[in-house]
């Protein structure tokens, strides 16, 4: 997918319990990626969501999701389309990484 190098610390994650109908979020302040697992039911749910939240990390969110959310709304804001569509596009790839690695 690549890397941001607009941003100026290394991208870091963590998982954590905390979301209350979200699966997970990214801080561009900080350049976090935050996956909330109690809300992320299967291994698919939260490779997704990583993937959707690095998608965001790519994006220049800091200066165009908020105006874009604005005129389109979330679910039409075009920083969501292509994440959810990222997420469509990869993730089966990445669960079958995943898979290859367990049975070794």
């Amino acid at each position: 997918m690549g890397v941001n190098n607009r941003k100026r610390s290394d991208l870091t994650y963590s998982y954590g319990n905390d979301g209350e109908g979200f699966y997970g979020f990214y801080c561009p302040y900080v350049n976090h990626i935050r996956i909330c697992v109690n809300e992320c039911k299967t291994v698919g749910r939260l490779t997704s969501t990583f993937i959707h939240e690095y998608t965001h990390y790519l994006q220049p969110v800091t200066t165009k999701y908020a105006s874009a959310n604005a005129e389109f709304g979330y679910w039409n804001n075009p920083f969501e389309v292509e994440a959810r569509k990222m997420e469509k596009k990869l993730n089966r790839y990445l669960l079958s990484d995943l898979r290859g690695k367990m049975s070794k």
